[in-house]
């Protein structure tokens, strides 16, 4: 049920007030994919909003405070994509083959990764003044919250992504975490889910190294495919360590002596 002020229609100074923040966020938007953050000025941002400069300070302090803003919604964008490549897989058979376990995993971490990956690097200049703001900012700023609530959102994700080899032997199972995890990906202020604490772990892991590597590939220029291949590394790593510390927890539960079995064969076939 709405409330009074959901339901009762926008006065005229609102209409004009929203209209002006959305001009605002458009041409921010529109000059950091074309210029840069470092080359665009609020004035060029004002000039492009037809709004004086002094307007534009009245609704974002500074030009950081846009770039949170504008990364932001294209960050949650990029979550919902690569969550959308992954929505319709099938859930993991129970007795999957452990090699065949961390194959599917790593690739359906690599599908919700891509997407951002391409967007960063594409957009190198503006990824590296938005970490710079995300982790270094001023603690109070709302959109630097937002931003930290979007990557734990994608953490969250990751980790459902992780957890649905737990499910595989129960209804829904890839399937019912994808759609958790679309849930997830909209809702940025959405808290941890502490019972997925070891897949947590794993998902810190892998959007930690994501975001060093980033950084690290822009200031050397390195292209987005040879940023991949290194995440996608990265991801089987961390999925066999994830994996092999469930079945070490599992105590010899059902389903971590059939990982750790598996594992067992796989190690034996190399020796």
């Amino acid at each position: 049920m709405m409330s009074d002020t959901q339901s009762r229609p926008l006065g005229r100074r609102e209409r004009a007030k929203h209209d002006k923040m959305s001009r605002i966020f458009e041409a921010a938007t529109e000059l950091f994919l074309t210029n840069g953050y470092t080359a665009t000025t609020t004035q060029q941002i004002a000039d492009r909003a037809d709004i004086a400069e002094g307007t534009l300070f009245r609704y974002a302090a500074t030009k950081a405070e846009l770039l949170l803003m504008v990364v932001n919604a294209q960050f949650t964008t990029a979550v919902d994509a690569g969550v959308a490549s992954i929505s319709d897989l099938a859930s993991l058979p129970k007795g999957t083959p452990y090699e065949s376990v961390v194959a599917e995993l790593s690739a359906r971490i690599a599908s919700l990764v891509d997407p951002i990956v391409r967007h960063s690097i594409a957009n190198g200049d503006n990824t590296l003044a938005y970490q710079q703001q995300v982790l270094f900012g001023a603690s109070g700023d709302q959109h630097r919250v937002e931003g930290l609530a979007a990557a734990n959102a994608f953490v969250d994700v990751i980790a459902l992504v992780l957890d649905s080899c737990e499910q595989s032997d129960q209804s829904g199972g890839i399937e019912a975490s994808a759609a958790a995890a679309a849930d997830t990906a909209n809702a940025v202020t959405a808290s941890h889910a502490p019972h997925l604490p070891g897949a947590h772990r794993a998902a810190h892991m892998i959007f930690a190294a994501m975001t060093l590597e980033l950084a690290v590939a822009i200031r050397e220029s390195r292209g987005a495919d040879d940023v991949i291949v290194e995440i996608r590394d990265t991801i089987n790593i961390a999925v066999r360590g994830y994996l092999a510390t469930r079945a070490a927890a599992s105590g010899g539960a059902e389903g971590g002596a059939s990982t750790t079995h598996n594992q067992d064969q796989h190690k034996g076939r190399n020796k």
